[in-house]
């Protein structure tokens, strides 16, 4: 039954208040927001929220996201942080690297499409395996609370997105979610809080190492009437992408929308590779 709580993951250690656990929600992000609002911070403990199915959740531009009950990982982890609002829309980078990291480690090619999605290149396809979303707080007392909302397809995605999503039971890996939750949540902390230390530069090289698209042909939605081709170059400290033009210079960019141009390996037609995934990250 969806009403039935999360399973808890492994005990996290000293650094983490105890995990709240939900059934069906509306969304881990906005519960875990109440969760602060009720219970300020008192120190720098995090905090982490795993429920089974949600109802509301949303992804960048307000894309709905859909998940089946007890078929993908849904959470939340938030921590009371000073960071500057200026590097805050790295953050999805700093989390997605985490993740990547760790599913890379399970088996599980893994690649971050700029700036906040989870990819695998599945028969020559790129499918969604999951999303982050990453927002900035003010806590019942003006201090601020950092939350991280991350889905990730587990077992299944919506029959509906079938060519378009992808689930870690489909590439062989099978791992429970509460333990699942447990392993990204630390290494997202890890990670986040070595990022800090960095005075918030992102690590580039480990970063593109797992940058989706890289040296392909893009198609990249600068705002204008017409995209930008180009070839992903890389990705710089703030989290710009490069890409080389057509005139063979180098420039910077942060697109509203970056996707393989046609002929490079993964392009699929315009419209289908931006759709909402079977996962629900908030």
């Amino acid at each position: 039954m969806p009403d039935l709580p999360a399973q808890a993951p492994p005990p996290l250690g000293p650094e983490w208040l105890p995990a709240l656990l939900l059934g069906e929600v509306d969304s881990t992000q906005t519960r875990l927001s109440l969760d602060f609002s009720r219970f300020p911070s008192t120190d720098s403990r995090w905090r982490l929220c795993l429920a089974r199915s949600q109802t509301q959740g949303v992804g960048r531009s307000g894309a709905r996201w859909l998940a089946p009950v007890d078929s993908a990982l849904l959470m939340t982890i938030g921590a009371q942080l000073i960071i500057s609002p200026s590097i805050l829309p790295r953050a999805s980078l700093v989390a997605g690297l985490a993740v990547a990291q760790t599913l890379v480690r399970l088996g599980a090619s893994v690649r971050i499409k700029w700036p906040n999605d989870l990819m695998v290149l599945h028969q020559n396809r790129w499918l969604k395996l999951g999303g982050i979303l990453c927002q900035m707080l003010a806590g019942p007392r003006g201090d601020p609370i950092w939350l991280c909302g991350l889905g990730l397809n587990v077992s299944q995605v919506d029959p509906s997105l079938a060519g378009h999503a992808i689930a870690l039971q489909d590439l062989g890996i099978q791992v429970p979610i509460p333990e699942l939750a447990g392993t990204l949540a630390q290494a997202i902390r890890q990670q986040f809080l070595a990022w800090q230390q960095r005075g918030g530069a992102l690590d580039v090289a480990a970063t593109q190492a797992h940058l989706c698209f890289l040296g392909d042909s893009v198609s990249l939605d600068c705002g204008g009437p017409l995209p930008l081709r180009a070839v992903l170059v890389g990705i710089d400290h703030q989290g710009a992408l490069i890409v080389r033009n057509s005139q063979q210079s180098l420039t910077t960019c942060t697109p509203l929308h970056i996707a393989a141009s046609f002929g490079s390996p993964g392009w699929q037609p315009r419209g289908t590779d931006g759709i909402s995934c079977a996962t629900s990250d908030r």
